[in-house]
């Protein structure tokens, strides 16, 4: 909240603060004395954007503190700290959210004051996102005197994003520039102070270079900008806007389908563990209108191969304007249902504070799981059910339909249990709390995403497509021997392309050692290598014995399929992870990588994947967005090809791919920092 609305909620304090100094952490270090006598208060406003180390020097000068600040914006960053010639602008992931001194006074319990009455927005319409999605719908605000409030509005522009140049968006830019120079030309809209938001630096900068443009060659626009009354335009990105308000603010998405089409799920800052902070500032700048300039369409985020809340909460922002705040029930309330009780609406607010997505009354029918909470590696499953003793439970006709056979039926089903009693909750909700999280963080370190069950196709079900590419392997299979290890030609240049299933036919686990299978057998693990390869011995094996009924692979499973591997597939070995590679793929020049699809299954766990594609993976990051740093690179190709964490062993995988193969002579690495060879 800004200083003037504490200003109003405490006039008392203010009439002590004679003499009142105005003046910045730096400004306090650079020209008071350090023998000045002290301030009787301190306060500190924008409190969340201001380090920890800016403002000790400042509170050590006053004997109380008041820190003003949105926990639920930006925090501060390394943006402004980097140098004036770095080109890469606020795309790659060399900015770093940094703790803020409102973070710490937060963890140390100081005595806390919520100022909810939200004063900027003269239309509810404009607050309302920000309000559901971070606030917990607890802002105080008041509804507009219209019947269709219409202060978000949506302007789809046909354009392309140059993801692997300029990083911009020019139709866009020129939608932007036109909308300026037909607000300052209408005398009935001049009056409103206007402000245009970008979603990166490149853009922002696009933008002010045609507006210059434009004004030079309009005397008339010129002059109408130039006389805006109090409040001047500004041309802004998400890292520099907090703390301006606007009448009417323009939004450029920037991000959007890229001259072939394809929409690249990395959206700059709003990647970054604060995204949706920076969504929540952007979007709640305006007072009586914005305006949404975007290529992209909400549809066009798959958020099945992303896990940052910034895009998640972009795509439902874009939907937001589109369909009005009947878009936030859906997005609020995935299942349709309300929480039973105030005790499971608490247990929902806890979880949400620590990060987790939720669902309430998960189910269509007459039972329902109290609380759903989703997978951060996979949003399209739950990690965990949890059940309260509230209405559902006490629904049950006997205690052995609540307390067993419920039970019994979801394990058997897939589900993960937790349950939660009431007087627990109510006696020490602390420690209630405490054990629902560790059974989180154990489930998120111990169950892996591939225990989901596979459903696969019948045969009445596969494509004529499918029943030809099956025919041609198998012919391939019949002639493996015969073929030489030379491969034929690769792409001149990385390109990705999407992951590749296998489709299996199924097998009888009775039959599976038996010696009239090894044909068969054979013939599904050369086509499981063709389709998916370059591909771990683990994978292979895995997708086999499971077309034949086997959940596990043991050693012995392991050696029978070892020895049913024909003997010319290429083979490739990393610290004993045996790779198999395809005929038509060369380990030495291959230039291939894939990304996840749709299918749950496609997502690969850093092991899983080669260092030849993770090489690739790295060389196409460092063409689309310049040099970085090794830690920025690997969490950026760990999004790129879906693998759920940037753990500290896929740093040093991804390291040692830089130093692997062709790839060592295509890059540089000096001083923690990565760029392609000139």
């Amino acid at each position: 909240m800004p200083v003037r609305q504490l200003i109003r909620t405490l006039p008392s304090l203010m009439t002590r603060l004679k003499p009142c100094l105005l003046m910045s952490p730096l400004s306090v270090a650079q020209y008071l004395d350090a023998s000045h006598s002290q301030f009787d208060v301190v306060i500190f406003d924008e409190a969340s954007q201001i380090p920890v180390w800016d403002a000790i020097g400042a509170i050590a000068r006053g004997k109380q503190l008041v820190c003003v600040g949105d926990p639920k914006q930006l925090p501060p960053t390394s943006f402004f700290s980097r140098s004036d010639d770095s080109d890469d602008g606020v795309d790659g992931d060399e900015v770093h959210d940094l703790e803020s001194i409102l973070d710490e006074c937060l963890s140390i319990g100081l005595p806390l004051l919520r100022l909810n009455w939200h004063y900027r927005s003269k239309h509810e319409g404009l607050i309302t996102f920000s309000n559901v999605t971070y606030y917990g719908s607890q802002l105080v605000t008041f509804p507009s005197p219209v019947t269709n409030d219409q202060s978000v509005q949506f302007e789809r522009v046909h354009g392309v994003y140059d993801r692997g140049g300029s990083r911009t968006n020019r139709a866009e830019a020129d939608a932007i520039v036109k909308a300026i120079e037909q607000h300052y030309l209408d005398s009935a809209k001049r009056h409103l102070s206007l402000g245009v938001v970008t979603f990166n630096q490149a853009q922002q900068s696009l933008i002010e270079r045609m507006l210059d443009e434009r004004r030079r060659a309009s005397p008339q626009l010129d002059q109408a900008i130039a006389q805006a009354a109090q409040e001047s335009l500004f041309i802004k990105n998400l890292e520099n806007v907090q703390g301006d308000e606007r009448d009417i603010i323009f939004f450029s998405i920037t991000y959007g389908p890229d001259a072939s089409g394809k929409v690249s799920l990395n959206f700059g800052p709003l990647n970054l563990d604060g995204g949706h902070r920076r969504l929540n500032v952007a979007v709640s700048r305006a007072r009586i209108g914005i305006v949404i300039f975007s290529t992209l369409l909400p549809e066009q985020i798959d958020l099945s191969r992303v896990r940052a809340a910034g895009v998640r909460d972009l795509k439902n922002y874009l939907e937001f304007a589109i369909r009005g705040p009947r878009a936030l029930i859906g997005q609020s309330m995935p299942t349709g249902r309300e929480p039973d009780s105030p005790f499971e609406r608490q247990v929902i607010a806890a979880l949400r504070e620590k990060g987790w997505e939720v669902h309430p009354q998960v189910g269509v029918s007459g039972y329902r799981i109290d609380i759903g909470v989703v997978d951060p590696r996979a949003p399209g499953r739950y990690l965990l059910g949890i059940e309260c003793d509230g209405a559902m439970y006490h629904s049950g006709a006997t205690a052995r339909d609540r307390d067993r056979l419920r039970q019994h039926v979801l394990e058997g089903l897939g589900w993960k249990l937790h349950r939660i009693w009431s007087t627990d909750w109510w006696l020490n909700p602390q420690e209630a709390m405490r054990r629902l999280l560790e059974r989180l963080e154990e489930l998120v370190a111990t169950v892996s995403t591939d225990d989901e069950p596979i459903v696969e196709p019948q045969p009445e079900q596969v494509q004529e497509q499918d029943l030809e590419r099956k025919q041609e392997q198998d012919e391939r299979l019949v002639s493996y021997a015969k073929v030489d290890s030379v491969v034929e030609p690769v792409a001149s240049s990385i390109q990705p392309r999407e992951y590749e299933l296998t489709y299996l036919e199924k097998g009888d686990s009775d039959h599976f050692f038996g010696s009239h299978s090894k044909l068969t057998l054979a013939a599904q693990l050369v086509r499981t290598i063709e389709t998916e390869g370059p591909v771990s011995q683990a994978m292979v094996f895995k997708r086999v014995a499971r077309a034949w009924g086997l959940s596990r692979v043991g050693n012995r499973i392991v050696t029978h399929l070892s020895t049913l591997v024909p003997g010319l597939v290429v083979r490739t070995m990393e610290n004993g992870t045996i790779f198999y590679w395809p005929r038509q793929a060369n380990p030495e020049i291959w230039e291939g990588f894939r990304v996840p699809g749709q299918d749950p299954e496609t997502r690969r766990g850093i092991d899983e994947i080669c260092l030849e594609e993770l090489g690739n993976a790295a060389v196409y990051v460092l063409t689309q967005q310049g040099g970085m740093s090794q830690d920025g690179l690997a969490r950026s190709v760990c999004r790129l090809l879906g693998v759920a964490r940037t753990t500290d062993a896929a740093v040093t995988r991804i390291s040692r791919a830089l130093t692997h193969g062709r790839i060592k002579d295509m890059v540089v690495m000096q001083d923690g920092a990565v760029r392609l060879r000139d």
